[in-house]
């Protein structure tokens, strides 16, 4: 017992000394010594054991009680430096990285951590995200969102092209009460098809919500007219045609015509209106989509 009690005191006594010791080097001597250093600590290190294990051997062979004591007390300190010692040598080599071609230390604070290889800026802010959640659709409503010219936003939806609507509306949320408001009001607006071929189809919107309903409720009208199609659609009641996209919850994306048309809508804040791209089935049979044309909707 004694002998752990001595080993533990000597130990803690040991690397104060040392600290200052570490102390001193560190202000006397250039970064590019640093290896000299700790050879010299070593070298130090094993002096000491030396002494403090002759030095046991004599306190072994006192007799009187009040001399032991004391022999133990000198030995008590020394073992203290001993201990400290060692630490604070293994702390000093840890923070200094050695290269032994060129025989210089750097310090371990000035080694850069490797980039993350996939980085997408959210609210000015850089963080990680995984390969998986990076998507064609994902952030291009705050993008289209903040436009001021119409071209960058064409662009940007023809960037945005949804596989198939139907198994997109399928997997995607009901908008919540904050969406809706987006939504509130009397809309006019029309489809313009891709190859020009076609007469624009034109949309006429009107949509009432309840406020005071948890989830969106209200009543609506919804009408589609142009070559090849005559659609009307409304109800009183919870509005469920107007859903959020799985990788864009500001994107939304409409069923205006009972599944076999979709409307992909963006809002754009500076003018206060919708953009998107129209969906019809290729055919009623296999319920194949493609995408025919661009969307306009204004208050």
């Amino acid at each position: 017992m004694n002998k752990i009690i001595i080993a533990v005191m000597i130990s803690f006594g040991a690397g104060f000394v040392f600290n200052g010791f570490l102390k001193k080097s560190d202000i006397n001597s250039p970064s590019s010594n640093t290896n000299l250093v700790c050879t010299d600590l070593s070298s130090a290190k094993s002096d000491l054991i030396s002494i403090s294990q002759n030095e046991y051997l004599e306190y072994t062979k006192i007799k009187d009680l009040k001399q032991k004591y004391e022999k133990a007390d000198e030995l008590l300190g020394k073992i203290m430096l001993l201990f400290l010692a060692d630490v604070g040598f293994k702390v000093q080599k840890g923070n200094f990285s050695y290269n032994p071609a060129e025989g210089t230390s750097t310090p371990q604070s000035s080694i850069k951590p490797e980039s993350s290889p996939l980085v997408i800026e959210r609210s000015g802010l850089s963080s990680p995200l995984p390969a998986e959640r990076k998507s064609n659709l994902f952030g291009k409503s705050r993008y289209i969102k903040s436009l001021e010219s119409e071209k960058p936003i064409l662009d940007a939806l023809d960037n945005s092209i949804i596989q198939d609507p139907k198994i997109e509306s399928a997997k995607s949320r009901i908008i919540n009460t904050n969406h809706i408001k987006l939504f509130e009001g009397r809309y006019y607006g029309f489809v313009k098809f891709l190859n020009g071929k076609k007469e624009d189809i034109s949309i006429s919107w009107d949509l009432n919500t309840d406020h005071q309903s948890k989830v969106p409720t209200g009543t609506f009208s919804l009408i589609l007219k142009g070559p090849g199609l005559n659609s009307e659609s409304s109800g009183n009641g919870p509005i469920d045609n107007i859903k959020s996209l799985t990788d864009d919850s500001e994107g939304f994306l409409v069923d205006a015509c009972g599944g076999s048309c979709y409307l992909q809508l963006y809002y754009n804040a500076r003018a206060d209106q919708f953009y998107g791209n129209f969906y019809q089935s290729d055919n009623d049979s296999d319920q194949k989509f493609s995408r025919t044309g661009r969307i306009e909707l204004k208050r």
